[in-house]
């Protein structure tokens, strides 16, 4: 089982044997987590969120790395109207902490699932 202290714009639900996972971060937002279950991440995308002002336009970074890092890496790089979604193939190890970041004018989203 995942684990059931899920907050902010965190979203599961129960389907057979995995238990799906969701996170927005916003822009030029932080944030860190250390799960508890090993969590796959599959998707990552511009979301269809009525903040974003119709006329924001660049490139959204998804940055990555160990909580305790002083660098992030690009994992996904998103552009309105160009390249809004792409699939991703990222293991976290449940105990270890880690930090996303987003660069850019709007929010990204996260998708996955506990495996």
């Amino acid at each position: 089982m995942a684990p059931s202290d899920k907050t902010g714009s965190e979203l599961s639900s129960n389907t057979h044997t995995q238990e799906h996972w969701a996170k927005v971060v916003g822009p030029g937002e932080s944030w860190k987590t250390s799960v508890e279950h090993r969590l796959l991440i599959t998707t990552v995308c511009i979301g269809f969120d009525f903040e974003i002002p119709t006329t924001a336009t660049g490139r959204g970074c998804l940055m990555f790395g160990y909580a305790s890092a002083d660098k992030l890496h690009a994992i996904a790089s998103l552009t309105k109207d160009v390249c809004e979604q792409v699939k991703i193939d990222l293991t976290l190890d449940a105990g270890d902490d880690y930090r996303f970041e987003v660069l850019g004018p709007f929010p990204i989203h996260m998708i996955g699932y506990y495996i």
